[in-house]
């Protein structure tokens, strides 16, 4: 049986003194899915945007302005709505971006946006 190496993330290069990796565990990204969502939010925004700025263009100057408000307010909300859910896909995606844990022989090593985090296994009591 031939046995693959392990691709190890680029931010364990460094630990020293863990042993050999046993193995390894990415954190899972459906990058695809969240880009096509982030784009699909970001039209739906802008064109419910567009279309709340085309009712003021339309009845500013014939109606008052707190009946043309009234009407554009629904769209404004999605709008809104729509903006904030791409920026949290957003955001998600950075907090994802390293987030990954290796085995070793002598300990676990785990890996986020804030740096890479080692325990060996006479200091861990519980898993």
């Amino acid at each position: 049986m031939i046995t693959q190496p392990l691709e190890i993330p680029a931010q364990f290069s460094n630990l020293m003194g863990m042993g050999a990796p046993q193995s390894v565990y990415k954190g899972k990204q459906s990058l695809t899915i969240r880009i096509i969502l982030i784009v699909i939010l970001g039209l739906v925004g802008a064109g419910t945007l567009f279309y709340a700025l085309i009712l003021l263009w339309e009845r500013y100057g014939r109606y008052y302005l707190p009946a043309i408000i009234q009407a554009m307010l629904p769209f404004l909300i999605a709008a809104l709505v729509s903006f904030g859910l791409a920026l949290l896909l957003l955001w998600e995606l950075y907090n994802r971006r390293k987030k990954a844990v290796v085995v070793y022989a002598n300990g676990l090593a785990y890996s986020d946006r804030k740096g890479v985090i080692t325990w060996r296994w006479d200091q861990i009591n519980l898993v």
